[in-house]
Parts: structure tokens; C-alpha cells; sequence
């Protein structure tokens, strides 16, 4: 491997870590708007796991 001179080493660093800081905003972002389209959804529904234990079978 070719080694890479001394200058660029704080560009890379700068490089990945604003990759890195964009993958988890990016990851936040859609944890984020899940869980409001679950809350949304559940509270549009009503309470929407006791709907579900009922349509169960007994047993």
C-alpha cells in the first residue's frame, strides 16, 4: 500500500467522520418519523394491541 502524505490525513479524518455524523442523522431521522407514523397510526386506529388479542382464538 502506497503511503499518503502527511497533509492529507486531517481532510480524511474530517472526511469520515462528516460521513459517519450523516449515516446517524440519517438513521435518526428515520427512527424518528417511524415511531410518529406508529403513534400516528395507533392513535388513528384507537388502542390498537387490545383489537388484536380479541381476534385471537382462544387457546
Amino acid at each position: 500500500m502506497r503511503r499518503l502524505p502527511a497533509w492529507s490525513w486531517p481532510f480524511l479524518l474530517a472526511f469520515f467522520a462528516l460521513v459517519g455524523l450523516g449515516l446517524l442523522a440519517v438513521l435518526w431521522a428515520v427512527g424518528v418519523l417511524a415511531l410518529l407514523g406508529l403513534g400516528a397510526l395507533s392513535l388513528l386506529r384507537g388502542v390498537w394491541p387490545r383489537r388484536r388479542w380479541r381476534r385471537l382464538p382462544p387457546g
